[in-house]
């Protein structure tokens, strides 16, 4: 097997697999909208950094100029992710559309967004060890 990206399990397989193992604490957080999936990494990312991020890209920064507007909130940031999973494109303005696009792009998904997946089956598991509680959660499927 041909090592691809260190740390992740890859096959040359049809299927598609992801896993993430993290803490019951981290699973909660990700639960409560503190932490995102990135899907780039198979991993879990604090939501506060993924904001950061949407701040200093480039194009964001420049639609902000194009349509005059202030960089959002992160307030206002967590306000578009809790609609992720129910989105409706007529109540949204061209902001969060923006902010919605931004994050698909770059492969982050919040928890109900990650576990209402129309493509894959998801799963999460619990167990522990010793005195530390594990989350083990991904999808599985085809191309």
């Amino acid at each position: 097997m041909k090592t691809i990206r260190p740390g992740v399990f890859e096959t040359n397989s049809s299927s598609v697999h992801c896993i993430v193992i993290t803490t019951e604490d981290k699973y909660k957080a990700f639960e409560d909208g503190e932490y995102m999936f990135n899907g780039w990494d198979d991993d879990l990312e604090p939501t506060i950094d993924v904001f950061k991020k949407l701040l200093a890209d480039e194009d964001y920064v420049d639609w902000c100029k194009d349509n005059e507007k202030e960089p959002i909130k992160f307030d206002q940031f967590q306000k578009v992710i809790s609609h992720l999973s129910d989105w409706d494109d007529d109540k949204a303005d061209e902001e969060a559309k923006y902010i919605k696009d931004w994050l698909s792009d770059n492969s982050y998904q919040t928890c109900d967004e990650f576990f209402n997946n129309e493509y894959y089956e998801t799963y999460e598991e619990r167990k522990t060890f010793g005195d530390v509680n594990i989350v083990a959660f991904g999808y599985y499927g085809h191309d």
